[in-house]
């Protein structure tokens, strides 16, 4: 083979390297009729491959801009932006699952891997779609934990218990989803104007200088400072240097429990494991949230209070540790 035989060859195989794609096949399996559910894989399989393209460098967001409600188009294009997701698999054999409560259909369980940086994040999420009657992609977000979820549906004392609970694990997906989106002004819809809002921030300061050996064999100190902020303050913090100093976002939630208030029906308290990995900063903590069901579809937050101690003992945080006022 001729140089230049070669070099043609070789540069038809790097285009091919860089743009080739895994063409995923979304197959929803049960869940509702069969008309229904072969549609549904379609767009899937369909939206999920344009993505696979945008991570590429290849694709192009706006051709299947026709398969979502604007909401749901929103809400891919900024993930898909923002995070860069690309399907994991070839394959997925999936249900799809109706939501009473919000009359939409979901489809869980869908791996991505997603861009971290150079940090040691795992590069592994699951996106949710939520479609419509009509068959399209009205809300998109990414998920709890699949064990966790089913738990807290199985521990409602009552339908309407179940299905606020249902709600719950929703809002919490797309307020996790929020912050990898960026989106300050769904996160200022969904705090109560009055919110309690404390944030943490885990430092850790070098000792001195003094020892080498010393120095060598003691870590770093711990240090952990706190602060309350309005809600304003903690919008506008976003706003103006979380969100744009940090190429990326990516919050897990893990471990989370659920409590309803002896008296007040409307109001839950929400216990987790909080992961948050961003380009600048990096920690655990827990995260506990008073969350209120002014109306059935659209809980608010009026609590929310971040510490990097597990929630028990003298470091345990109670729904009834805050005056609530209906």
């Amino acid at each position: 083979m001729n140089k230049a035989i070669f070099l043609t060859v070789s540069l038809l195989i790097i285009t091919l390297t860089i743009y080739a794609q895994v063409k995923p096949d979304i197959n929803i399996v049960a869940g509702t009729d069969p008309e229904f559910c072969q549609k549904l894989s379609k767009t899937l399989s369909i939206v999920l491959l344009e993505s696979n393209r945008v991570f590429k460098g290849a694709g192009n967001l706006e051709s299947v801009r026709d398969y979502f409600t604007d909401e749901g188009f929103n809400n891919f294009k900024d993930i898909v932006e923002k995070t860069k997701p690309y399907t994991a698999k070839k394959r997925y054999n999936l249900n799809v699952i109706e939501v009473v409560t919000s009359g939409l259909f979901e489809v869980r369980g869908i791996k991505v891997h997603v861009d971290v940086g150079e940090t040691e994040a795992s590069p592994v999420q699951y996106l949710v779609f939520s479609f419509n009657k009509k068959g399209k992609i009205a809300r998109v977000r990414y998920s709890i934990p699949a064990h966790n979820y089913q738990d807290i549906l199985n521990e409602g004392i009552d339908d309407i218990d179940k299905a606020r609970r249902q709600k719950i694990l929703e809002f919490l997906e797309v307020f996790g989803t929020a912050y990898s989106r960026k989106d300050a002004d769904f996160l200022e819809k969904i705090f109560s104007d009055d919110a309690l809002i404390i944030s943490g921030t885990v430092l850790y300061k070098k000792p001195e200088f003094n020892d080498l050996m010393t120095c060598a064999n003691k870590p770093p100190e711990k240090i952990v400072k706190y602060r309350q902020y309005t809600k304003k303050q903690y919008i506008e913090r976003l706003r103006k240097y979380i969100f744009p100093s940090n190429s990326y976002i990516n919050l897990k939630f893990e471990d989370i429990k659920i409590i309803r208030h002896r008296k007040m029906d409307k109001v839950y308290g929400i216990k987790l494991k909080q992961h948050w990995k961003a380009e600048k900063y990096e920690d655990v903590g827990y995260l506990f949230l008073t969350v209120y069901f002014w109306k059935e579809d659209n809980p608010v937050i009026l609590v929310r209070v971040w510490q990097d101690t597990v929630f028990q003992g003298d470091y345990d945080v109670s729904i009834y540790d805050f005056d609530i006022i209906e």
